[in-house]
């Protein structure tokens, strides 16, 4: 017979820490086990959860730096191919004062 039973359970979260704290006062030991059972795997389940939800935002953060830097890679590509045809003109503009010089 079940007198009287307590499980108390507290989850704290702050920044990534997770802290459990379990405390049982009963007067049946079978009773204590099942709530206590039943109380970590509850625990078990919210510490898989914020887990996941960690690794989603280091996901989403490696994502969003990825596309940074092909970003930042596309514009050094476009202004190099920018600048390898601005040379190509000035190198053909002065062959053209050459030719034009010599020609006069």
């Amino acid at each position: 017979m079940v007198t009287h039973s307590q499980v108390y359970l507290t989850i704290l979260e702050h920044s990534t820490a997770l802290q459990i704290t379990t405390s049982v006062h009963s007067t049946s030991t079978t009773t204590s086990v099942c709530l206590v059972t039943a109380q970590l795997i509850t625990a078990l389940i919210c510490l898989i959860t914020v887990v996941t939800l960690i690794a989603l935002q280091i996901t989403t953060l490696t994502y969003q730096s990825v596309e940074l830097i092909e970003r930042y890679l596309n514009i050094r590509i476009l202004r190099s191919i920018n600048n390898e045809h601005d040379n190509a003109e000035i190198k053909n503009s002065k062959k053209e004062n050459i030719y034009l010089q010599v020609k006069m």
